[in-house]
């Protein structure tokens, strides 16, 4: 399945069931949206693209028809939980397609609340950062919705999420701040946000920011209001850091941020006394905490220093180990960082010169060399400009100079040259490159090779454009470090143009208009519809009474007025009012709807205009390739014209020199005509000795092929010559190994010999003895015949002694 085979298959269910609901088309889109909320691969969404174009048009256009208890709607709203993750899309979702403005109807009072709180927590991340230019259609009945739910019997949850909400809609927003303060009993509600200042850390806080939104609205924020906030604000800080709820601790230390921003509040933070012991209590409750809390307080530490309180020098070494500890245990971040670059500043302030040693400046600067700070431009630009701070100070700027690595720096500053130019037009490492440069710049101060670089950096052509982008497009920040460096010495005036050349080319590429005059404002104004407040019949009306009234002024019988009259005279002014205001709402909703039709155009046209962009690129390369080719073609063509001229008229004194050769052969032929006849006769004779010649070569042929068949013998003779010499060989080699084994046979037979003659005697000397045994045994045998016969004859002896007693007997 393709990667956008998802958006596909949602953008054409939605559309069939937009044109025909019905049970299929909506189990359809139902498991379409079940596919889009689980999809891991959340890119697919990157706005920019016609398909995602068409995918949020269509998402906002099917939000649009569903109704609240619609199960599609919640199917929606997960789809859109899961956008909201992703920051391009989540920009997209609150400022191009204005989703908060199509999904705050939704929420009221008669959703449940895990609905609610639902709804609640999606508009709170869809409305982060929003901006609001004009009192808009939806602003009062949703202010007035959350405000119902900002209530001490409400449930804390709901509080939490209702108050988050309502910041985000009026922080730094005054027409949600004007209808807040309107369409509410302002001391009824600044009663329940006092009362709700006992309940948790989060709503604590929360109640503190909507009541200093709410201040602003005065010209003037009491000083005690912001030091009880601040010493509020430590007392949460301490309490979530015993507790680890990290979620309110960051939000505390956030909104201290934005107070210390804040114009009419920053100059009473510096007031409050008890700075030094309540930083003491923090670097306590601070010891043994996980890192997130440590980078969370880290940015609270930055805040603090930024306010330039005399009294929190004394904690520099402190906040220091902090962040150092932090950045070799844990990880780099960002918040670790600006702590450590804020604490040299302040040094420096202070005239304190020896707050970091040379193995942590040695720790800071190898920070260039990491693989987090490559994948990160943030964290990388935080570094460069802790590094630039260290320079500034004088004892440390040599050090710095000789530690800084050079070949680091060149690896970075080259991946601008692999950078496509629409990379680079889009402003994604614009600032870093800018921090970068203004390090070189420092750096070139003290030595001369990174003069060098600097020098060779700002001729390039892709470095200008930076310049030029930065102009155009950075924040006040980077545009002031870019027009510092191109105001510096160092920046000639051949740089300068290039700049310049490259602003020009932008202007067209980015397609900057003029800013509308002033008199064709005026004239759009009064060309906006202007609706009739008063019928036909109420104008009737109100020219009688009116006309009644002028005559009894003219005859001075005001007496005679009576009040009903009057009461009819405001009743139709309060009637065309409020009919004016109607139309003016209706107006207001119909450009509401213009606007989001004119921002979903824009998105589309903005895709559009990136392909444009590419091919302009791409045909801008393909000119520039051609005009080369060109300028080397006409090169060529030039070349070669003039080794031709140079051909030709060589070969003109050639032909001229042939000429004259000509001549002189001709008479030379004349010479030789007569040798020719001498030798057509040589001719004749030479072709009779020629036959003899082929006669003899046909022989010769012949004996050649003898030779060959004779040589061919030779050599196969030869080979056999060869076997046969390796074959006697062999037997040679055998007839040795059998002679070898014949010698040791002879000396084993030699052996055996004498062994058979040894068995030879004892076989005589044995004969002997058995000779003798048998001369004996013969003896024997005849003793033991004559003692068998004798035996024989005492058995017949006494046989007959036995039967002659038996018959006396008888």
């Amino acid at each position: 399945m393709e990667r956008n085979d998802s958006l596909k298959s949602f953008v054409s269910s939605a559309k069939e069931y937009l044109n025909n609901p019905n049970d299929t088309s909506t189990a359809v889109l139902q498991r379409d949206l079940g596919v889009l909320t689980t999809l891991q691969d959340l890119l697919v969404f990157t706005p920019g693209s016609p398909l995602a174009s068409d995918f949020y048009e269509t998402l906002y256009t099917l939000t649009s028809k569903l109704a609240p208890m619609d199960p599609l709607l919640w199917s929606v709203l997960d789809l859109l939980q899961a956008l909201s993750t992703l920051p391009t899309a989540l920009n997209s979702l609150i400022h191009i397609y204005k989703f908060p403005q199509l999904l705050s109807p939704f929420l009221s009072t008669s959703l449940i609340p895990e609905k609610r709180i639902k709804l609640l927590k999606l508009l709170k991340r869809l409305t982060r950062g929003i901006k609001f230019h004009w009192q808009e259609s939806h602003l009062p009945a949703l202010i007035q919705t959350l405000t119902q739910w900002i209530n001490p019997s409400q449930d804390p949850e709901l509080i939490t999420s209702s108050l988050g909400l309502l910041i985000n809609l009026c922080r730094k927003n005054p027409p949600a701040i004007y209808t807040l303060v309107e369409s509410v009993n302002s001391k009824k509600f600044h009663r329940n946000l006092l009362r709700l200042q006992t309940n948790t850390p989060k709503i604590k806080i929360l109640c503190c920011e909507i009541l200093l939104i709410m201040e602003d609205t005065n010209y003037e924020i009491p000083e005690q209001f912001i030091l009880n906030f601040v010493e509020l604000t430590f007392k949460i800080i301490e309490e979530t850091l015993e507790e680890n709820d990290f979620k309110v601790l960051n939000e505390a230390v956030e909104f201290f941020e934005e107070v210390r921003c804040h114009e009419k509040t920053r100059n009473y933070l510096i007031n409050y006394e008890n700075y030094t012991k309540n930083l003491k209590d923090v670097l306590e409750k601070l010891e043994g905490k996980c890192p997130e809390a440590v980078e969370i307080i880290s940015k609270f530490f930055t805040s603090i220093l930024k306010l330039k309180i005399p009294g929190i020098f004394q904690f520099h070494p402190q906040l220091t180990g902090i962040a150092l500890r932090c950045l070799k245990k844990f990880r780099i971040s960002i918040s670790s960082l600006s702590l450590l670059k804020t604490v040299v500043v302040d040094s420096r302030r202070n005239k304190s010169s020896d707050i970091l040693s040379v193995p942590q400046i040695d720790f800071v600067v190898s920070l260039m060399t990491s693989e987090d700070i490559l994948e990160d431009d943030l964290r990388a630009i935080e570094v460069i400009q802790l590094i630039q701070e260290l320079t500034k100070i004088s004892n440390y700027r040599m050090h710095v100079s000789q530690s800084v690595p050079e070949p680091r720096i060149r690896e970075m500053m080259k991946k601008i040259d692999d950078d496509d130019p629409k990379k680079i037009i889009k402003n994604i490492s614009t600032p870093l490159y800018v921090n970068l440069l203004c390090l070189i710049s420092d750096l070139a101060t003290s030595d001369s090779k990174w003069l060098t670089l600097y020098t060779e950096l700002i001729q390039n052509k892709k470095i200008q454009l930076i310049f030029a982008v930065s102009i155009l497009r950075s924040d006040f920040e980077t545009k002031s470090k870019t027009l510092s460096l191109i105001s510096s010495v160092g920046f000639n005036q051949e740089c300068i143009l290039g700049v310049t050349k490259s602003l020009t080319d932008l202007e067209n590429i980015l397609l900057i208009e003029k800013p509308l005059e002033i008199s064709n404002l005026e004239q759009k104004v009064e060309d906006f519809e202007k609706p009739r407040k008063l019928s036909l019949e109420d104008l009737q009306r109100l020219e009688k009474i009116l006309d009644k009234y002028q005559e009894k002024i003219a005859n001075n019988q005001m007496e005679n007025v009576l009040m009903t009259e009057l009461m009819e005279l405001y009743e139709t002014k309060m009637n065309g009012m409020r009919k004016s205001e109607d139309n003016l709402r209706r107006s207001l909703i119909s450009a509401e709807k213009n606007g989001v039709f004119l921002q979903h155009k824009i998105s589309f046209m903005t895709s559009e205009l990136g392909k444009l962009h590419e091919l302009l690129f791409s045909s801008q390369k393909n000119v520039e390739i051609v005009q080369s080719d060109n300028y080397n073609l006409h090169q060529r063509f030039a070349e070669a014209e003039r080794d031709s001229k140079k051909i030709h008229e060589s070969q003109r004194m050639e032909i001229q020199g042939l000429r004259k050769i000509v001549a002189e052969k001709s008479k030379s032929i004349e010479e030789f005509s007569e040798i020719k006849r001498e030798l057509e006769d040589a001719l004749e004779r030479i072709e009779g000795l020629v036959k003899k010649m082929k006669e003899v070569e046909g022989e010769k042929v012949g004996l050649r092929k003898d030779n060959e068949e004779l040589v061919d013998k030779n050599r196969e003779l030869g080979k056999t010559i060869g076997k046969l010499q390796e074959s006697v060989a062999k037997r040679e080699q055998r007839i040795q190994e059998k002679d070898r084994e014949n010698e040791g046979l002879m000396e084993a037979m030699g052996a055996l010999k004498q062994e058979s003659a040894q068995l030879m005697r004892q076989c005589k000397s044995y004969e002997t003895a058995i000779a003798e045994k048998e001369e004996t045994i013969k003896k024997l045998e005849t003793e033991l015949t004559d003692l068998s016969r004798m035996r024989d004859m005492i058995y017949s002896l006494t046989a007959q002694k036995k039967d002659a007693g038996q018959n006396e007997t008888s």
